[in-house]
C-alpha cells in the first residue's frame, strides 16, 4: 500500500511516498524529484493522483509538483504557514543552492488536527514546528503510519538553522509523538523507516521530553 521512492544521488535527495493500491488513485507526499521517474512510475501503475501531501515547504521535497500538477491537476495540501514557501525560492532554500524553484498554483492550506480525506484515505494534520514554522506529520490510521518530513528521522530530527526554524520548538513539537501508538511505522523524509516505539526508547531528543 506504501510505496517508498527514494531519488536520485543529486545532493538533498529525499524520500517521496506513494499511498495506493496498484489500479487506482494514488496520494503522493512530498515529491522531491527533479527528473521524470515519479510521472512514469504513477502513470504506470495508478489511475490518478487524489492529491498530494507536502510536510513542510523546502525544495528537496517540492521540486516534483509542477510536473505532478501540469500531468493530474490533483489538490496540494500543505499547513498554512509554510504555504509562502512554495512561491518563494528564498524560503524554500532553491536560492541558496543556485536551482530556484517555485510552485505558484493553488493549495489548501491545513490546520493542527485537521482531517483530510483523499478517496477513501484519511489523514490526520500532526502540526510539529521547528524545522519551518509549517513542518508538519500526516497520520495514517489506516496503515498505523506516521509520515514526519524532516521532523523525526530515524535517531535524530531536524535541523534547526535555517530560515523560520526554531530550535525552542522542538521539545513541544516531539512531545506529541507520545499521544500516538508506539507500533506506528514513521516514513521520514530522508533515510530509513523506523516506529514510535524505536524513537522513544533510542533518540536522543526524546530523553529529556
Amino acid at each position: 500500500m506504501i510505496k517508498t521512492i527514494a531519488y536520485d544521488n543529486r545532493q538533498f535527495a529525499s524520500n517521496t511516498y506513494i499511498i495506493g493500491e496498484l489500479g487506482k488513485n494514488c496520494v503522493v507526499v512530498d515529491p522531491g524529484q527533479t527528473g521524470t521517474g515519479l510521472l512514469t512510475f504513477i502513470k504506470d501503475r495508478y489511475q490518478t493522483i487524489s492529491g498530494i501531501l507536502l510536510t513542510h515547504g523546502h525544495f528537496d521535497h517540492i521540486r516534483g509538483l509542477n510536473a505532478l500538477v501540469d500531468a493530474y491537476h490533483c489538490p496540494i495540501y500543505i499547513h498554512k504557514e509554510d504555504a509562502h514557501y512554495l512561491s518563494d525560492p528564498r524560503f524554500n532554500g532553491s536560492a541558496q543552492f543556485g536551482e530556484p524553484y517555485t510552485y505558484d498554483g493553488l493549495v489548501h492550506q491545513v490546520e493542527d488536527e485537521e482531517l483530510i480525506h483523499l478517496e477513501g484515505h484519511v489523514f490526520r494534520v500532526m502540526h510539529t514546528p521547528f524545522h519551518s514554522p509549517g513542518s508538519s506529520c500526516f497520520i495514517y490510521e489506516q496503515e498505523k503510519s506516521i509520515f514526519t518530513g524532516d521532523t523525526l528521522f530515524n535517531r535524530t530530527v531536524g535541523r534547526t538553522d535555517l530560515i523560520g526554524s526554531s530550535e525552542r520548538l522542538i521539545a513541544s513539537s516531539l512531545a506529541k509523538f507520545k499521544q500516538i501508538d508506539p507500533s506506528f511505522v514513521i516514513y521520514a523524509g530522508h533515510g530509513s523507516q523506523s516506529t514510535i516505539a524505536n524513537e522513544l526508547k533510542f533518540n536522543r531528543f526524546f530523553l529529556y521530553i
